[in-house]
């Protein structure tokens, strides 16, 4: 059996102490990273998604533009038709006589 004096022991518990705190520092900086990236990723994720509600904003205002474009484009066409039917009407029931 190895016998090892007093001063031997402190010391290695000392470095095994010394190691400890390395690590426990070392785990609170990752822990640190870990935050840091988490409020970038959400920053990003908030950033993304007014984005994205800008855009559902857009498109919204668009298909109201194009709603309102169709309107017109069918009242253009009903009114044609009925000038139409109306003329028709006129030469068939009132013709004209020269």
């Amino acid at each position: 059996m190895e016998v090892t004096d007093s001063t031997e022991i402190l010391k290695r518990l000392d470095a095994l102490s010394a190691n400890i705190n390395g690590v426990r520092e070392e785990i609170h900086e990752m822990r640190l990273e870990s935050r840091v990236f988490q409020a970038q990723t959400t920053e990003r994720l908030e950033a993304i998604n007014q984005r994205l509600d800008s855009m559902e904003k857009r498109q919204d205002a668009t298909d109201q533009r194009i709603i309102t474009q169709e309107n017109r484009v069918w009242g253009l066409i009903v009114a044609a038709t009925v000038a139409v039917f109306g003329l028709l009407s006129k030469l068939a029931f009132f013709p004209t006589k020269f």
